[in-house]
């Protein structure tokens, strides 16, 4: 139930209490937060078995974290109902908030949400060339959207890579989804020439050895990638909070070049990134993680 599943720091409504910002200047002209949501087949769930009631609580849950803790840029995952989707974003969200949504994907397609009055949305691209049209890819699966964003308020542009890879640990998921990430590493090792953030459901854990995959040790291409600084793991995330509340896990990450890299402040304290620990399963079974940019 929703009191028993709350974390610390947050309260029953969904309003999260924990996320003060570190930045030195918060002021928007200054500073952007750009967090990962994974908001459980919205709105209507898996099977569509949603009632009206749990379908608006979703949706005025999942506004109350994006908005009170001051995202400007969420790559969100697991879009189901476009129509009720594009919908909640013009009247819970605001009309600050411009839009974008993946083709693929079927009942969990993939998307970002954004502040136009502090950035514009330059170039959008669904990756479709190969590899990103073999069998690891097809069906249902769900291709990286990349989107290129420039902040208003200063010159900097940056490139996000929002990625929704294979779920499940039996070993056809698991051979599935490690080709998915050396399919995205290849592409961002053959297209760094800009400032960078990887980030999105993963479906398995940063660690040494194997994640969630007994045979396979999925995300060892990102891993072990010297170009790419894995922000999800500590010491960088704090051990003690999860993205994945049901089995105490992180599983959605931030990932960055070194150009992004450099443009980084603290989330909180020393970490660099952090998760807005919402603890209500009403809202999804995921609790969103957000990384802070310095502008100037």
């Amino acid at each position: 139930d929703q009191q028993m599943n709350a974390a610390s720091g947050v309260t029953v409504t969904a309003i999260p209490t924990n996320t003060a910002a570190t930045c030195d200047n918060t002021a928007d002209d200054d500073c952007l937060q750009i967090a990962s949501f994974n908001l459980q087949y919205f709105v209507s769930g898996f099977d569509g078995s949603n009632s009206a009631s749990l379908q608006s609580a979703k949706q005025t849950g999942a506004a109350n974290v994006i908005l009170s803790a001051g995202f400007d840029i969420v790559a969100l995952q697991e879009i189901k109902d476009y129509g009720i989707f594009t919908a909640w974003v013009s009247s819970a969200l605001g009309n600050d908030w411009g839009h974008i949504i993946s083709a693929s994907g079927c009942s969990a397609r993939t998307a970002f949400i954004y502040r136009r009055s502090l950035v514009s949305l330059l170039s959008t691209e669904e990756l479709a060339a190969p590899p990103f049209n073999s069998a690891n890819w097809d069906g249902c699966l769900r291709k990286p959207l990349v989107a290129i964003f420039k902040a208003k308020h200063s010159d900097r542009q940056f490139r996000l890579i929002n990625l929704h890879l294979k779920s499940g640990s039996d070993s056809a998921s698991c051979a599935t989804r490690q080709p998915q990430a050396e399919d995205v590493t290849n592409y961002y090792n053959n297209t760094n020439t800009t400032a960078t953030l990887i980030l999105g459901d993963l479906n398995d854990e940063v660690k040494n050895g194997l994640g969630i995959c007994s045979a396979h040790d999925t995300l060892n291409s990102f891993e072990t990638n010297v170009g790419l600084n894995i922000l999800t793991q500590s010491p960088q995330l704090d051990s003690n909070r999860f993205t994945n509340i049901p089995y105490s896990s992180t599983i959605d990450h931030l990932m960055v070049n070194a150009t992004f890299q450099g443009w980084l402040v603290p989330a909180r304290a020393t970490f660099l990134a952090d998760i807005v620990t919402h603890g209500d399963l009403n809202i999804s079974d995921h609790q969103p993680v957000f990384l802070w940019i310095k502008l100037r």
